[in-house]
């Protein structure tokens, strides 16, 4: 199956823009960008990828990112995340502590999903700083990982740029609505046997 690879961020990249998210905060490690509702049907199957520009004030620290579907009534359910530790941006055996403030670039790549976005569906992505504790606490200090200690830990303050000369981008791999596809639908709530497996057109998608 191929995909049509679409990035928010630059202007005229995509039919999904990052420039239209709406930034919401849950706490000061967590920064949510939620597009409007789609006014069709978008179906998103393959590998995805974030690139973000971004600083800390620390010497080491970590990026996670989450694809989320945000349903009408504000039901969100997580279709897939990804991570980068800042000392392994440039090489896995080659750790390299950040420079407080500096600006750096982060490529971080995710598992393969599959969602439709329903209309009147949103499509949110979340950057935060820690997944704790379904990934080891970064201690936003260079230091030794496995001795690091409780006086190790520091805070840090991060930025996330999206500009010209920083362009964070998603870049989501998008189906072509012409192309013809099997989809599960699955009832909101129920036994096996309510669940159908339906081929449908490309004219004949569903709301």
């Amino acid at each position: 199956m191929s995909a049509e690879r679409h990035k928010t961020g630059a202007a005229g990249e995509s039919k999904v823009d990052i420039a239209a998210l709406r930034a919401r905060y849950r706490d000061e490690r967590d920064r949510r960008l939620r597009s409007e509702g789609k006014a069709q049907y978008v179906e998103v199957t393959g590998e995805w990828t974030v690139n973000l520009y971004a600083s800390s004030s620390a010497e080491d620290t970590d990026w996670f990112v989450k694809l989320v579907d945000v349903h009408p009534d504000g039901k969100a359910y997580n279709l897939g995340s990804g991570f980068v530790r800042g000392r392994y941006r440039n090489s896995r055996t080659d750790p390299q502590r950040l420079t407080p403030g500096a600006i750096e670039n982060y490529t971080i790549t995710t598992w393969a999903t599959s969602n439709v976005f329903k209309k009147g569906h949103k499509i949110r992505l979340e950057v935060t700083s820690s997944d704790f504790p379904w990934v080891d606490r970064n201690p936003n200090a260079f230091v030794d990982l496995s001795r690091a200690t409780e006086a190790d830990f520091k805070v840090a303050r991060q930025s996330i740029y999206h500009d010209a000369a920083h362009p964070s981008s998603l870049d989501l791999p998008v189906i072509p609505a012409s192309r013809s596809r099997r989809w599960v639908d699955v009832a909101p709530a129920s036994p096996p046997e309510a669940r159908s497996i339906t081929e449908l057109p490309a004219a004949a998608l569903p709301e």
